[in-house]
């Protein structure tokens, strides 16, 4: 944690020197965090869909090679926020999505960590684990907005069954369980 608020502080040090609040017109780091919420936003849509299907057809197998993607992809996406630390207005919004990253990357960690000692007995609760995805993807879009130009639309960021779920929130009874 302590690098991670080195690198905001020093993001927030090198934005005060610029000119300039945002850079105008479509910024290359925005496109890149774009398509990396969406590489990560596919993935947990791999996943999601695998733990639908009834347990009996979903491999443990299967299901730690999606893990394993998954947590490559949040990873890679961690790197790719960090660049635009500098566009960040809120910082707060910033910490906080760092944290909802940090804690899917654990939380998946610990599934693989399972799963490479027992292979056979790997379990992920679809609504835990659609809750803590998708709102880390929610604290994503919300970043994403913020830093985004006006030239770079955030429609298509995150896959359709995000904002199926996003819309179903307020038909369900917890708010965030399936």
């Amino acid at each position: 944690m302590g690098a991670n608020l080195h690198s905001v502080n020093q993001g927030k040090n090198m934005r005060s020197e610029l000119p300039f609040a945002k850079p105008s017109g479509i910024n290359l780091q925005e496109i890149e965090f774009k398509e990396s919420l969406q590489q990560l936003g596919n993935a947990i849509v791999s996943i999601v869909k695998l733990l639908s299907l009834p347990p009996e057809q979903v491999s443990a197998s299967a299901l730690g090679s999606r893990l394993a993607l998954l947590l490559t992809c949040v990873r890679k996406h961690r790197s790719h926020v960090l660049v635009i630390t500098p566009q960040v207005e809120d910082l707060s919004e910033l910490m906080e999505y760092l944290q909802g990253l940090g804690k899917l990357r654990a939380t998946v960690a610990q599934w693989l960590t399972i799963h490479a000692a027992q292979p056979r007995l790997i379990h992920v609760n679809i609504a835990d684990f659609e809750k803590q995805s998708w709102t880390t993807l929610a604290l994503g879009m919300v970043l994403l907005d913020g830093v985004r130009s006006d030239d770079l639309s955030i429609n298509g960021a995150l896959p359709s069954s995000f904002h199926q779920w996003w819309g179903d929130t307020g038909n369900r009874a917890t708010g965030l369980m399936s």
